[in-house]
């Protein structure tokens, strides 16, 4: 008895064994594959190229040089239907690394995209330069704002504004003087009380 439960334990560490190696050459199999390194992402994030903000965007605009670039809507079909940019192509975030998307994407125009988030829309930037997408650039900004600011009536007050406060706070580049240090408070020696007592006798 005792050797037949041996064979069926070395039976199940076998296959939960096997089990496990088939999975991970699965998700191996599966796992989309990025062509640059994780030195050369970070790169590309910090570089302020990739941004266009309202004022490059109202530029091409009304030089009409948009066709120059393949428009990416990253929101959802729904929000796409209810109005996007001239000539965009809709391929919602969550499709972005899908087979069908990114034979959509290859085309020798540079890559502009934008949605309903900026963040959203960055993301989606290094995701695709990440899979080996040379020129792909990101509109500042969520889709409203665009659209309200920009595409409707362009508004200058708005021509540098960015969703990401934190990159454009330029408070902390120009900070205000230091203020003099106060001077120490000058304090007075305390004063110590003696008592004289007085003695009778002696030597």
């Amino acid at each position: 008895m005792n050797n037949e439960q041996h064979k069926l334990l070395n039976a199940a560490a076998l296959l939960f064994v096997g089990v496990a190696l088939a999975v991970m050459l699965f998700q191996y199999i599966a796992a989309p594959r990025y062509s640059i390194s994780n030195t050369q992402m970070l790169e590309n994030v910090n570089d302020a190229g990739r941004w266009v903000m309202p004022h490059d965007l109202h530029a091409m605009l009304a030089g009409n040089r948009l066709d120059r670039f393949l428009l990416v809507d990253l929101r959802i079909r729904e929000e796409f239907n209810r109005g996007t940019m001239p000539g965009a192509i809709n391929i919602p975030f969550e499709q972005l690394l899908e087979k069908k998307s990114l034979r959509q994407l290859k085309t020798r125009k540079p890559i502009m995209v934008f949605s309903g988030k900026e963040a959203q829309a960055s993301a989606a930037g290094m995701l695709l330069e990440a899979k080996g997408f040379k020129q792909v650039f990101v509109i500042a900004n969520d889709f409203g704002f665009i659209k309200e600011n920009v595409m409707e009536q362009f508004h200058p007050a708005a021509a540098f504004t960015s969703d990401e406060k934190a990159r454009y706070d330029y408070s902390r580049f120009f900070k205000a003087a230091p203020k003099p240090a106060a001077a120490p408070a000058v304090t007075r020696p305390g004063i110590i009380e003696t008592q004289v007592i007085s003695v009778e006798g002696g030597c």
